[in-house]
């Protein structure tokens, strides 16, 4: 009887042992799946900030085919400035040239005609 009680006192034991054990096991797996959607979360902010600093890298090659494009206009515009200005100089230069024919003219008339 004493053997019986032991054993039955024995196998109450183990059986709290096993379920201790498989309690801790749950926890263990728990935690691993914990860490395994943590990982998986770091990872994918991790993919999102790549690909934020790839549309970032992309957005500075634009600007700076942009501020080029823009230097190029600028340059032009100076060319066409310079261009223009040296035009109006031609033709003020020309107006003059016409003004003092025209007085030249006009003294010749004045002259035939006295």
């Amino acid at each position: 009887l004493q053997l019986t009680a032991a054993a039955e006192e024995r196998a109450k034991t183990a059986e709290r042992r096993a379920t201790i054990a498989e309690e801790r096991a749950n926890i263990v797996n728990m935690n691993s799946n914990t860490a395994e959607k943590r990982a998986v979360i770091a990872e994918t902010r991790a993919g999102v900030a790549e690909t934020r600093a790839s549309v970032a890298e992309e957005r500075i090659k634009v600007a700076e085919v942009e501020t080029i494009a823009a230097e190029k206009r600028m340059t032009d515009a100076k060319t066409m400035a310079t261009t223009f200005e040296e035009r109006t100089r031609k033709a003020e230069d020309a107006v003059k040239l016409l003004q003092e024919s025209a007085r030249m003219s006009d003294i010749r008339i004045a002259e035939l005609v006295q």
